[in-house]
């Protein structure tokens, strides 16, 4: 399987600073929480995309929905992200996907 991130040992890698122990935001993103390490892995700052923060909205009975927009990785890191239905072994999808 072709690798996206060579170099990384699972054995000396470091969750990114916004994953810190210390913070003051004990609450997590999945969605968001995976965009902040590989933008960190891949050598740029993940705090640039957080500015969709500020657009989040409360409707009246749930908040919208807390996520990057895909033209924002775009815009900031051209980063071209498809969100794609999983049918098939995810380890399949991920090696079809890659190889594009």
């Amino acid at each position: 399987m072709t690798s996206l991130f060579s170099g990384i040992d699972p054995e000396t890698y470091r969750a990114h600073a916004l994953h810190s122990g210390e913070r003051a935001w004990p609450e997590t993103n999945c969605y968001v929480d995976l965009w902040i390490e590989v933008l960190a892995t891949s050598g740029v700052a993940p705090e640039a995309m957080l500015g969709f923060t500020l657009t989040q909205d409360f409707e009246g009975d749930q908040f919208t929905f807390f996520k990057v927009p895909l033209e924002d990785l775009e815009a900031l890191y051209g980063i071209r992200a498809t969100e794609l239905a999983i049918y098939d072994r995810v380890e399949r999808h991920v090696e079809v996907q890659i190889a594009r």
